[in-house]
């Protein structure tokens, strides 16, 4: 008998053939249904002459082979064969089966001449989808809005699902709940309420964002992608007809006082808001001036800036941003017009503007066009003029021009290359002389690849510097729970000019940073993070005199845990620091950690904890920090906000403190009152204080006069109250396009509405949980020119309906002949699940589906009689409705209950007496 040595390289393992035999170890990887699994088998003859083997495969039923190879094969003396097996694992498998591997002599072998057991643990689709449902056509600031996240476990196995809602820039979200398991194909419906700060005026879209953190009951997490959108958000209507177009707008009036005794007051006038208009327009100002003998330390510089947006067309007048590439970076604070146009495929811009930079003089002026190729490409080029005056601020006197090329798709891969010229350039003088790529890919395996590279010459910046940089950030996901960051960056600037060093000797020289790092992230589980790695940093100097500079090496760790609300985090970095030339070494350590505690949504402490040495700095001591932050509400208009920090040099006795609180009160007309006062000390012994008192008022700037126009308005009452008082914060809609909130007596107003027919409708969601509108459907408005329309809407308590469909069997057969009247028992055997159920009264019809106990729910009925039927289409074989339809009266705010029976079909039995 042949002597064969068979390993699996799948397994690891080894089966005994003829004498040899070897220690069998699997790898139980798990698979997924459906799939293939392919093991790889080697079949080695140690023997001096050739062998023919036949190999077999025995498989779990349902189980089907993939033939790859013949199976008949030979192996000749002293030479190996790999045998590849591949099968099929049925879509409905899961859990622990065993594969076998024999092998058997191609020429009398009917026994194997050994057998390898191969386990395999086949484990279902891990996957969840979520679906936004039920959104809110609109928000309306402190109004709870109700929508539902769909979350669906797509995969075979169980799943712990934590679910994260957020509403940006501000707002209150709440879940019904958060954490919950699903089974395998299990969905559940999460109902979370949305309501906008009212304090953030200037905003008129919230985006919904929906994030899960899903794991099996192994631990291992499941990627889930972010589900989100952007809702509208509506501010309250005025009670009155206005003649004007207004936009929301806010005065702010205040006043500084700081430690020296010095006052200054102030008014800023600032508002955004859309104007009544078919085509969506949105206006925007800022009005601040110069706060005279103001302190600078609380007050930001004067701005004054109008803006304009619509479908095609954006305008910026005053204070902005004018950049046109973004190759040009200035500190300058521009004022002046810009334009922008972008009605499709192509867009364009032009500027032009003149700096307020402090010292200095300057313009700007210049335009750019933008061209879409493709659905990937798109071409993009500017003209830039800037002018610095004397050329020691900002940018010298030149032209700019950029190219922009981006290929995207399935965001994948992104390029962008640009070059600028900027005249005069001393060593290439009319040549580009500033150029900029920037390269962004998605590898294989979810990593991403990030490289830039930017080039400024001298002139471009500066008259006497050019700045070369390299940068590359490699991420790649090691596995499910694991991330390895890698980066690169190298930074040099020549100096071309005079550097003052400290010795007093001026130089021309080259300042060169070099950095890299390699940092692995590793989520323990849904509330545990840590990281580690290693960081390197050199930074040197090079001129006449030499070359310094100092170099560092640390390893840096980082861990954070989520104890319910309480979140702690801590990092530590260590490592050696040394000359760049030689020299000693210098031990380098910081340490700080963080504890943060949220007590609601808006409420937040933390303190925080630093030591450590200065990066890349031998000359200077290492300090200590240390301070707190706060956050709270304290009732339910007023908020608090505390800021405090200690920071303390040992080696030396340096010491800088500093203090931040800050109060608001919002008042029941809108209004605001805050208070501020902030305290830095420098250990000179003077301190830098001020006291901040302002009051603001929320008012509508009229922005145009409505001419030829109609106007609506009216009043949302409770109808089952005596008094009829008002609906406050109602959402009130005509044609569902225009959209009004009730003011606190429930009065609303449309004041700018072409003439025509509208249909008025009111957003039941506004008008409280169980309340329905007592007139059915909507309302017809006919709004003629110059004319003001009234319509008061009443509000009740709506009924609910509760309907139980139940399967009944015979308690026992019927014996004998049937009697006309015999009363026969029935038990309840199962709901009835599926079959529709229609309510309907007058023209209000509404139908559902029986849930899995059998039963409908109707909400949101209108008192009064109802008719209710029930279909057929669900009845088990041989069974009947003893009843398809009945009337109920429903009552406001009561809830009734009815039952519809399905009963079995009656069966005689007759007994045969046979001979």
């Amino acid at each position: 008998m042949a002597c064969l040595l068979v390993a699996s390289l799948a397994c690891l393992g080894a089966i005994p053939v003829g004498g040899v035999r070897s220690a069998l170890r699997f790898d139980d990887a798990p698979v997924e249904p459906g799939t293939v699994v392919r093991r790889m088998v080697v079949v080695s003859n140690p023997l001096s002459e050739s062998v023919d083997l036949m190999d077999e495969i025995q498989f779990p039923a349902g189980w089907r082979s993939l033939q790859v190879e013949d199976p008949m094969f030979s192996v000749e003396a002293g030479k190996s064969v790999l045998r590849i097996l591949a099968l099929v694992v049925p879509k409905t498998a899961v859990g622990n089966e065993q594969l076998t591997y024999r092998l058997h002599s191609a020429k009398d072998g009917i026994e194997p001449l050994g057998e390898l057991k191969i386990p395999v643990i086949v484990r279902g689709r891990a996957g969840l989808r979520m679906e936004l449902r039920e959104l809110p056509e609109y928000l309306t600031p402190s109004i709870w809005s109700t929508s539902r996240v769909e979350v669906l476990n797509t995969g075979g196995v169980p799943l712990r699902v934590r679910l994260q809602a957020q509403l940006a820039p501000k707002a209150g979200v709440q879940l019904e709940t958060n954490v919950f398991q699903l089974a395998a194909g299990e969905s559940r419906s999460v109902e979370f309420g949305i309501s906008p700060d009212p304090a953030d005026s200037s905003r008129f879209s919230q985006a919904i964002r929906i994030s899960a953190t899903v794991t099996e009951e192994s631990g291992a997490p499941v990627p889930v992608p972010v589900v989100g959108t952007s809702v509208e958000v509506i501010g309250g209507a005025s009670k009155a007809v206005d003649p004007w177009v207004r936009i929301p707008s806010r005065l702010q009036l205040g006043s500084v006082v700081d430690l020296e005794g010095r006052t200054a007051q102030f008014a800023q006038i600032s508002g955004i808001g859309a104007l009544d208009t078919p085509d969506p327009r949105l206006v925007g100002y800022r009005i601040r001036p110069m706060v005279l003998g103001g302190s600078p330390l609380i007050m930001d510089q004067e701005e004054y800036s109008l803006y304009y947006q619509s479908t095609s067309l954006d305008l910026t007048l005053g204070d902005g941003n004018y950049a046109l590439t973004p190759l040009v970076q200035s500190a300058w604070r521009d004022r002046g017009i810009r334009i922008d146009t972008h009605p499709g495929a192509t867009r364009g811009g032009a500027l032009l503007a003149s700096s307020a930079a402090p010292g200095g003089t300057g313009s700007r002026s210049g335009g750019y066009l933008e061209q879409d190729l493709t659905p990937w490409w798109t071409v993009r080029g500017n003209l830039l003029r800037q002018d610095s005056g004397s050329g020691t601020n900002g940018l010298p006197s030149g032209n700019v021009a950029s190219l922009v090329s981006r290929f995207a798709q399935t965001n994948r891969f992104r390029l962008e290359l640009e070059a600028a010229q900027s005249d005069p350039d001393p060593r290439e003088s009319g040549a580009p002389n500033a150029y900029r790529a920037e390269l962004t890919a998605r590898l294989p395996g979810k990593s991403t690849l990030n490289l830039q590279g930017r080039r400024m010459g001298t002139g471009f910046l500066t008259p006497t510097q050019d700045h070369d940089s390299l940068s590359s950030t490699l991420q790649v996901p090691v596995s499910q729970k694991n991330r390895l960051d890698l980066s690169v960056n190298q930074s040099v600037v020549g100096l071309h000019g005079t550097l003052e060093e400290r010795s007093g000797q001026e130089r021309t020289g080259e300042f060169l940073g070099q950095s890299a790092s390699a940092v692995l992230n590793r989520a323990v589980d849904n509330r545990t993070r840590v990281s580690g790695g290693v960081q390197l940093r050199n930074r040197e100097l090079r001129n006449q005199s030499g070359v310094r500079g100092v170099e560092e090496q640390t390893v840096l760790a980082t861990a954070s845990r989520q104890f319910g609300r309480l979140t702690p985090s801590f990092n530590v970095e260590s490592g050696l620091s040394q000359g760049s030339q030689g020299g000693p070494q210098t031990p380098v350590t910081r340490v700080g950690g963080r504890l943060t505690h949220r007590r609601t949504q808006r409420d937040s402490y933390g303190l925080f904890a630093q030591y450590g040495d200065p990066i890349l700095a031998v000359d200077l001591a290492p300090s200590v920090s240390m301070g707190f932050s706060a956050e709270m509400e304290v009732g339910a208009r007023n908020r608090l906000e505390l800021m405090g920090a200690h920071e303390f040099v040992p080696q030396s006795g340096e010491r800088r403190e500093s203090l931040i609180a800050v109060a608001r009160h919002g008042m029941a007309n809108g209004s605001e009152v805050a208070v501020r006062a902030q305290v830095i000390e420098n250990g000179t012994g003077a301190a830098d204080a001020g006291f901040f008192l302002s009051y603001t008022i929320p008012f509508g700037m009229p922005v145009g006069r409505k001419r030829g126009l109609s106007s609506v308005h009216g009043r949302i009452y409770d109808q089952d109250d005596s008094l009829k008082i008002g609906v406050s914060r109602a959402v009130v809609t005509l044609n569902r396009e225009f959209k009004a909130v009730a003011a606190a007596d429930g009065s609303f107003s449309f004041t700018s509405l072409r003439p025509g027919t509208y249909l008025l409708e009111v957003e039941p969601r506004s008008i409280g949980f169980g309340r329905i509108v007592a007139s059915p459907g909507p309302l017809a408005i006919v709004a003629k020119p110059d004319t003001a329309t009234r319509i008061d809407v009443g509000v009740t308590a709506g009924a609910s309906l509760e309907v139980v469909l139940s399967v009944f069997e015979d308690a026992l057969p019927v014996v004998g002949e049937l009697k006309p009247g015999l009363p026969q028992e029935h038990r309840r055997k199962a709901p009835l699940v599926g079959e529709v159920v229609e309510v309907q009264m007058d023209k209000a019809t509404r139908r559902q589906a029986s849930d899995g106990q059998g039963l409908v729910r109707f909400s949101g009925l209108r008192s009064g009689p109802w008719n209710i039927r029930v279909g057929q289409g669900a009845l088990p074989p041989n069974h009947y409705l003893e009843k398809s339809e009945m009337k109920q009266t429903l009552k406001p705010g009561v809830t009734e209950r009815v039952e519809f029976r399905v009963l079995p079909r009656r069966r005689v039995l007759r007994f045969i007496d046979e001979e």
